[in-house]
């Protein structure tokens, strides 16, 4: 294996040096970060994004009402005065003056349009139901009451009124979530593709702007001199590649042709997290570990036959070793989930709703669903288990596909695809059985119970695409949403998530935690447990970066 891994290094040394020794080298004197995220974002709208790549990218292109500090909590951002009803369901927000990359200002009617926008019934929002907080919005996306009727309301130019359906502890958190960014509308009604690409049409409110896209390789994000609180902003541009192999991202990193690898853009190979963990070899560079509010699951289709079967379902759940794969694949102090939500606030201890690698139950479990199927064995079909290409994906799903076949003698097929196209299919409910990581958009068992609570149309798109409803998991969030007593509120959602798994439509993995390496000479980055890195405060130190 160590004879191996060396020869690929010689490889990947071989290809990328090259370009160190030109371009690369003349640029470190640039006030710039370089970094890479790993794919293609799949959009640049923030109405219409919802995995981690496009967020991140967005999240420093944008400026919410609030922006997440570090001390993890929300604060005025493009809002500069926030005031709360008594009974906690009216927000008023004053915006500070702030304008567009274009020059024009921000205004209260941006904030405005750009919900409506994601309210439409015609309009391609996956996250729509991140705004149903707010007063009729559910019922506007669902067709049953006008737009007019949402409770939003734009006082004046400057003032934004909010009326949400229940006091909502959250609500600020979500307010510095890309969904509930602003658009312009002027350009937005003008060019509905303003986002596809870095024309002068894009624009944005947020510590840089979008200078350069070539789709599949690399995008520039320069500072935004029109940025309300530009002289926080210390670098000039980041440059962020599109580098979809880890190994190949780790040697840019160590001939320094990156300045930071890793999570939350992209993932360190899980072979050099364990060497750089050997307490007997001399360290080169030191990997950094965060704990993340995210977990790594599988998605099961629960529309494909055999997989309607909930006792197959728990049986291929019960049969996977997270111990295993968290010790000797991942590497990185991942906690083997045994329910859905990780540590949280207020959350400390997770639930633990099954059994680890008991290939014993497993059994159990699936000889009762091939009877409840009325098959046997051989006339099981062969199971299809998919993810978005990536070497420490691949290497989790041929240990799983092992622990399967050696458990219950199940045969089961790996397929991988591009990032894009994995969406596409897994929305689409072209699968059997999915990768999938959720990162909590705020901090509270909501942010990753109720992407499951409606199952979608395929052809409509949106995240619970298992397949799965179940009307008890349906009121146990309805009866969270509007109580008041905390501690009732938690039982209720304990319920919820016991329920959503003894169905077991997904297969929780492990709880991740994020491991990353930097230069020394970059500091200032903010890293949220909620997967997202925020650039508006780095800087390169001047003793650094020659």
């Amino acid at each position: 294996m160590l004879f191996m891994f060396k020869n690929i290094i010689f490889i990947l040394i071989t290809f990328v040096l090259p370009a160190c020794n030109t371009s690369s080298q003349a640029l470190q004197k640039q006030n710039f970060l370089r970094l890479n995220i790993f794919t293609e974002p799949p959009t640049l709208d923030p109405r219409k994004a919802t995995d981690s790549t496009s967020m991140n990218v967005l999240l420093n292109l944008f400026e919410g009402l609030t922006r997440i500090g570090e001390d993890h909590h929300p604060h005025p951002a493009a809002a500069e005065k926030i005031s709360i009803s008594q009974d906690g369901r009216t927000y008023t927000f004053i915006l500070r003056d702030s304008y567009w990359t274009n020059g024009e200002k921000v205004t209260a009617e941006d904030f405005l349009y750009a919900w409506q926008t994601i309210l439409d019934p015609k309009f391609p929002s996956l996250f729509a139901y991140k705004l149903y907080v707010i007063e009729n919005a559910e019922k506007i996306k669902e067709g049953k009451l006008p737009i007019k009727s949402l409770g939003v309301r734009a006082l004046d130019e400057k003032t934004l009124q909010v009326t949400l359906k229940y006091p909502t502890p959250y609500f600020l958190e979500l307010t510095a979530f890309p969904t509930f960014y602003p658009v312009n509308k002027k350009v937005d009604v003008k060019n509905p593709e303003w986002a596809a690409e870095a024309s002068a049409d894009y624009v944005s409110n947020g510590p840089f702007r979008l200078k350069h896209w070539e789709h599949e390789n690399e995008i520039q994000l320069f500072k935004n001199p029109r940025y309300w609180d530009s002289k926080a902003v210390k670098l000039d541009a980041l440059h962020l590649a599109m580098i979809d192999d880890a190994t190949t991202e780790f040697y840019m990193f160590e001939m320094n042709e990156l300045d930071w690898a890793g999570s939350p853009l992209s993932n360190l190979p899980p072979e050099l997290i364990a060497a750089f963990k050997d307490d007997g070899v001399e360290q080169k560079f030191q990997v950094n570990f965060y704990p993340a509010t995210a977990v790594y699951y599988y998605k099961i289709n629960t529309q494909h036959y055999p997989l309607e079967n909930s006792s197959i379902r728990q049986a291929l759940a019960c049969a996977i070793n997270r111990k295993d794969i968290v010790t000797h694949i991942t590497q990185a102090g991942q906690i083997p989930a045994l329910a859905l939500v990780p540590p949280m606030p207020g959350w400390n201890e997770p639930s633990q709703l099954f059994e680890d690698g008991n290939t014993a139950l497993a059994k159990q479990l699936f000889h009762q669903g091939l009877e409840e199927l009325n098959i046997t064995l051989e006339q099981f079909p062969k199971l299809t288990l998919c993810y978005n290409t990536n070497r420490e994906h691949q290497k989790i799903a041929q240990a799983v596909q092992q622990q399967w076949k050696d458990a219950l003698g199940v045969e089961v097929e790996l397929a991988h695809f591009d990032w894009k196209v994995y969406l596409s299919k897994i929305s689409h409910q072209d699968y059997d059985i999915g990768r999938m990581g959720w990162v909590g958009d705020f901090h509270d068992p909501v942010s990753f119970l109720e992407p499951f609570k409606f199952k979608n149309d395929p052809e409509a798109g949106g995240n619970n695409d298992t397949g799965w409803e179940h009307p008890d998991y349906i009121a146990y969030l309805d009866q969270a949403e509007k109580e008041l007593d905390l501690v009732e509120r938690a039982r209720l959602l304990r319920k919820a998530e016991a329920l959503l798994v003894s169905e077991m439509p997904i297969i929780p993995i492990y709880y991740i935690v994020n491991g990353y390496l930097k230069k020394p000479y970059v500091q200032g980055i903010y890293l949220s447990p909620l997967g997202m890195a925020d650039f508006k405060k780095a800087y390169i130190e001047k003793t650094g970066k020659t």
